[in-house]
């Protein structure tokens, strides 16, 4: 299944928000950012569950891997943009959050 980076996000103020991105970054994909941009902000399941997500450009990667946690299973693939936007229109290819990030991304 096709994903992005995230987590738990455990400090919710701006500044705790981007630290948080960074980790995960690092961790699952082994990328620190240079810059982190807003792109949205939504809860995912609105009546369901009170999940919110924050979705964030990162540029000006440079190699800087953290270790992933315990039990954190992970592969990763490099895609273009195009590329990646194809995998959203495979039925259960894609995380919905990942393809809602990269339709929005496709538009700037």
């Amino acid at each position: 299944m096709l994903k992005i980076p995230g987590g738990k996000v455990t400090d919710p103020t701006p500044d705790g928000i981007r630290k948080q991105a960074e980790v995960e970054l690092r961790e699952e994909v082994g990328y620190r950012p240079g810059r982190l941009e807003k792109l949205l902000d939504f809860y995912s399941h609105p009546g369901y569950i009170g999940h919110k997500v924050h979705l964030m450009v990162a540029h000006d990667l440079e190699w800087d891997p953290l270790e992933m946690e315990d039990g954190e299973e992970i592969r990763v693939h490099a895609f273009t943009l195009d590329e990646a936007l194809a995998e959203t229109r495979v039925d259960y290819q894609c995380d919905p959050e990942a393809a809602l990030a990269l339709w929005l991304l496709s538009m700037l």
